[in-house]
C-alpha cells in the first residue's frame, strides 16, 4: 500500500486504514493520511462562521461558506481530504459535511421564508474554487 504524502493515520480507529482510489487515470492503493495546516483550520473560526451568518442572500453567503468553513477542514486536514476524489475516503469528510449542513439550516433558519428555497449562482465550481482544491477546469465541449 502506497502511503499519500507519507502521513499515514498511525493510530486511532482508523489506524492501516487503505483506500483504493483513482489518481489521474490510475488506481492504487493508499493508506489514510493526514497533514494538518491549523492555520488553514483558522479559515473555520467562529468570526468567519458569524460573517456567514450575516449574509442576507444565497449569492453574498455561498463563497463565506465555501472558502471558509468548508474549504478550511479540507485544506486544514489534508492528507486526502485535499483531494476532491478522494476525500469522501476520509470518515471526517462526512462529520464535517453534516457539520456544513448544520451551519446551512441555522443561516436558512435566520430568514426561513426567504431563504428556504433561495438559490443561485453556478451548478458546476469555477476556476477559482477549482484550483483550491488542486484542479482545473476542463472543457467538456
Amino acid at each position: 500500500m502506497q502511503d499519500l504524502d507519507s502521513q499515514c493515520v498511525q493510530d486511532g480507529p482508523f489506524k492501516n486504514l487503505g483506500l483504493h482510489m483513482e489518481t489521474g487515470n490510475n488506481y492504487a492503493d493508499y493508506c489514510l493520511s493526514r497533514s494538518f495546516d491549523f492555520s488553514s483550520l483558522e479559515g473555520g473560526n467562529r468570526t468567519n462562521i458569524e460573517a456567514f451568518y450575516q449574509q442576507p442572500t444565497y449569492d453574498d453567503a455561498w463563497p463565506c461558506y465555501f472558502f471558509h468553513p468548508h474549504a478550511a477542514r479540507h485544506t486544514g486536514t489534508g492528507g486526502v481530504m485535499t483531494n476532491v476524489n478522494q476525500c469522501p475516503g476520509d470518515p471526517v469528510f462526512f462529520l464535517h459535511h453534516a457539520y456544513l449542513d448544520r451551519l446551512w439550516w441555522r443561516w436558512q433558519q435566520a430568514d426561513l421564508p426567504a431563504r428556504l428555497y433561495e438559490m443561485g449562482g453556478i451548478n458546476v465550481l469555477d476556476a477559482t474554487a477549482l484550483e483550491l482544491i488542486g484542479e482545473s477546469p476542463v472543457s467538456v465541449w
